[in-house]
């Protein structure tokens, strides 16, 4: 593993910092979201992670390595938060925004604890053979509830009922005449 000089660490850290910065000011709903873009806030993720500065203000208080700790779950809990607040016509309610923040955190704490650490434990002590077949079952599941959700044309239930009709719309192509003007009837 490289490590850095103190001084080139300071450094890393500070472009990392800045290009989060300029992804929160610059990144609005006119930028095209997830794409390219996604390249600056990200890129200063891995800046600030390469830094490694564990004595930083930024990266060493309690504060951040709460978030550090828990976000991977925190990532999992706010998107149902960000697409009920979508849903619920609330993205624009301060108040609303905070509590789905809240939640989340509570949410991903929660499952961060009693779900993420007990199964990383868990799965830490088994032999290999045990560990390759959780993870081929894991993936299994996975793909086996992607492939009905393939077949099926999503999850129509999601959709509001003025809109089932429409999206389970199946074209009639019997009637479609190949080669032929469909303006002009036969």
């Amino acid at each position: 593993r490289h490590e850095f000089s103190k001084p080139n660490s300071k450094r890393l850290e500070a472009l990392g910092l800045a290009l989060i910065i300029v992804a929160v000011l610059v990144l609005d709903e006119n930028r095209s979201w997830p794409g390219i873009w996604a390249v600056v806030p990200v890129s200063g993720a891995v800046a600030i992670l390469l830094a490694n500065r564990a004595e930083s203000a930024w990266t060493g208080n309690a504060l951040s390595q709460w978030l550090g700790t828990h976000s991977y779950s925190l990532y999992l809990w706010h998107w149902p938060m960000a697409v009920a607040l979508g849903h619920l016509d609330l993205r624009n309610s301060a108040v609303a925004v905070l509590c789905g923040l809240i939640l989340t955190g509570l949410l991903g704490t929660l499952s961060s604890r009693l779900i993420e650490n007990p199964a990383r434990k868990y799965l830490a002590q088994e032999k290999p053979f045990v560990q390759s077949i959780v993870l081929i079952f894991g993936i299994l599941f996975i793909a086996a509830n992607a492939q009905y959700i393939k077949e099926t044309h999503g999850v129509n239930s999601r959709l509001p009922e003025s809109l089932r009709d429409i999206s389970s719309f199946k074209f009639d192509y019997e009637f479609y005449r190949e080669g032929r003007c469909l303006l002009r009837p036969e």
